[in-house]
């Protein structure tokens, strides 16, 4: 779509194909590779006196965030559907996200020349949808094999297509009738936009092409309507009267709404796209570019920015260091061409930015506003990762860092009670890709495992117990005696220590020594190896020696005191719940909420439009760490989910027997 977009056009000379590697848009290796996008790519052109400037993203919803980025800086979406395979969950996901952004939306159904392909359930289906009109502005002439050209309603016009060139042709007599009825719907819906045309329309039941594009064009940006085009894209067919009226209905920069930001005080402000206003841009992406270094992708919002101009990044609040723009460039593609200026409404690209991730914002340093629109979906998918070659482990946590910087939907941390690093993604997909990347840029092989749950320990009841260590060893000997009560906490309080002692029973001295003694034990665990939280401990008696009492005596007893307590305080395992956001097509809702139930998930609710159904649970990670592999399996790859961290609960008590054994069977083996 992309590549035909440039050759008619006139953009490029050639047109490439994903099966040759060779289109401007797909020119990473990984995506060269597997002949889908992996990235958002930038393809500007000019058509009919306007620029266009096109981000092609990813299909695939492991790469999800990259969408989000590049619908935050765009003013219409448009949203291409195979004419073979139709609506899936992920025109879903995509259509959502551009109605929540409040774009213009256009659909593309692609692919009408090849076989098994589908025009008018297609176009049923898109309808479906959501609630907002959708209406066709192109009909096909044939299908499949004979698929030759297009019907234009808007013009009431028909085109064959050769190469580049639209050649305008009779509307066929067998399409005629099917050509009133969804002309009629297309001038019903660009009337309902524009009250004087509605009247019009009411008193004469018809409308001038100048008035149906007025209509259809304040639709469009209010996002009040969607218009639905067709082609094919390998053949060129359609394309230039697409691109006809991307130029002359779809909204400019100037057009756009508000946008929500923050002032320098950190609050909340709407920001007018404005040419008049002090220079303002969002950092949509960060490229590791081999030649230039790190490369800034930005929107401007407001003002321009030229060569040599200073800016400051307003998103780090308190820290606005000045940069000078040493060289400002237009992107296409992998290719860069240096310029002078980019004005408000483009895109363009810096280098050397120091301190600027995805979604900050770079300014006037008279004008330091924030741009808050960017809101990456959240990782779902971990796996701690490991080094294939000992002494890799700070070259793997440094390349992940690097790789991180560019893709801010990969997450990855130390997890100190387990000691794995653990990175999490959007799918396998993705975490299979950053494992490519680690080998192909910094030469590091990984492995990825399973990573353990991170369960916490905990207590139901209240316990005392004594700890009293004494050794002697014929010189000076070792004593301390404490005595401990344990008791619940709220959940999420973590721990408190009371210090009870009266009359000197245990010294002021030794108190630091019992506190570590109770937080050391507190972090290695009494019952399955995993951390103590929610438990409040009151050191209440004890005893000493003048001699013999020392530190690492109160600590050793500390310890002693804490496990007996814990183990007669009716100890339990808590396990952290995931709040889970299923979207399926309804076909598949009785079998995933099946599947959910089986992991001892308790379903909330579920709700959607059309064909597409999102359901929504609580679930144990334990039982879903792997869920994103599963849900492909059970929805035949049609299915995506999201995932976030609620809180914990406990473990039943079956469960908690099995976790409890494996952990013992590991110590002792």
């Amino acid at each position: 779509m992309i590549e035909s977009s440039l050759f008619v056009s006139g953009n490029i000379s050639r047109q490439g194909k994903v099966d040759e590697g060779n289109t401007v848009s797909d020119y990473d290796p990984n995506e060269i590779k597997r002949k889908f996008s992996i990235n958002t790519s930038i393809a500007p052109l000019s058509w009919k006196g306007k620029k266009i400037n096109i981000l092609d993203t990813p299909g695939f919803a492991d790469f999800f965030g990259e969408v989000e980025t590049a619908m935050s800086v765009a003013e219409t979406g448009v949203i291409v559907v195979d004419a073979l395979h139709g609506v899936q969950v992920q025109t879903n996901r995509v259509n959502n996200l551009a109605q929540e952004k409040k774009l213009s939306r256009l659909f593309f159904i692609n692919r009408l020349d090849k076989e098994h392909a589908k025009f008018a359930e297609v176009l049923s289906d898109i309808q479906e949808l959501d609630s907002t009109t959708t209406v066709a502005a192109f009909l096909p002439i044939g299908i499949e094999s004979t698929f030759a050209g297009i019907v234009d309603l808007i013009s009431l016009k028909a085109y064959e297509y050769s190469e580049k060139e639209a050649k305008e042709i009779d509307i066929p007599e067998d399409l005629k009738n099917e050509v009133g009825e969804n002309r009629e719907k297309l001038i019903e819906a660009a009337a309902e936009n524009d009250d004087a045309l509605l009247e019009k329309y009411f008193d004469s039941g018809s409308l001038e092409e100048a008035e149906i594009i007025k209509g259809l064009k304040a639709g469009l940006r209010t996002s009040n309507l969607s218009l639905v085009f067709c082609g094919s894209a390998s053949k060129n067919i359609g394309i230039a009267t697409y691109l006809d009226y991307v130029a002359e209905l779809t909204p400019s920069p100037l057009e756009r709404e508000e946008v929500e930001g923050r002032d320098a005080d950190d609050k909340e402000v709407k920001i007018k796209v404005s040419p008049e206003a002090p220079f303002s841009a969002l950092v949509f992406k960060i490229v590791a570019d081999p030649y230039v270094g790190k490369l800034s992708y930005f929107k401007v919002f407001t003002g321009s920015l030229s060569k040599d101009q200073s800016v400051i990044n307003a998103s780090a609040k308190g820290k606005h260091s000045k940069q000078k723009i040493a060289h400002i460039f237009e992107i296409k593609g992998k290719e860069q061409n240096e310029v002078k200026e980019i004005v408000t409404g483009d895109i363009g690209a810096a280098p050397k930015l120091e301190d600027v991730n995805t979604g900050d914002t770079i300014t006037a340093e008279s004008n330091p506003v924030s741009i808050d629109i960017i809101k990456l979906p959240e990782s779902v998918l971990s796996f701690a990762i490991a080094p294939k070659s000992k002494g890799d482990e700070e070259k793997i946590s440094a390349s992940l860092h690097k790789i991180a910087v560019e893709d801010q939907t990969l997450k990855f941390r130390r997890d100190v009670q387990t000691k794995e690093t653990v990175i999490s993604g959007m799918g396998d997909m993705h975490l299979e890709i950053v494992i490519d990347k680690l080998k192909q840029r910094f030469g590091v092989e990984a492995n990825l495992s399973a990573p353990k749950i991170p369960y916490r320990e905990t207590i139901k009841g209240s316990s005392s117990a004594q700890g009293k260590y004494k050794k002697q060893t014929g010189g000076r000997g070792q004593y301390g005696d404490v005595w401990l009560r344990l008791e619940t906490l709220e959940r999420g309080k973590t721990y408190e220590f009371l210090n009870e002692i009266k009359g000197g029973s245990v010294p002021s001295s030794y108190i630091p020594a019992v506190k570590k003694g109770i937080s050391e034990t507190m972090d290695k665990g009494v019952i399955a190896g995993y951390p103590i939280v929610d438990v409040k401990v009151a050191l209440y008696d004890g005893s000493f020696h003048p001699v013999d009492s020392s530190e690492m005596a109160f600590k050793i007893a500390a310890s002693m005191a804490f496990k007996k307590a814990f183990e007669e305080a009716s100890p339990s395992l808590l396990e952290p719940i995931m709040n889970v956001e299923v979207h399926v097509p309804e076909k598949y809702i009785g079998d995933v909420i099946g599947n959910l139930s089986s992991k001892r998930g308790r379903v909330q609710g579920t709700d959607g439009t059309g064909k597409y159904q999102t359901v929504r649970a609580q679930v144990p990670l334990g039982e879903i760490s792997k869920y994103a592999v599963e849900l492909q399996s059970i929805t035949h790859g049609e299915g995506d989910f999201t995932m976030s961290f609620t809180r914990y609960e406990e473990v039943p008590p079956d469960v908690s027997q099995r976790i409890t054994a494996q952990a013992k069977q590991k110590e002792e083996g």
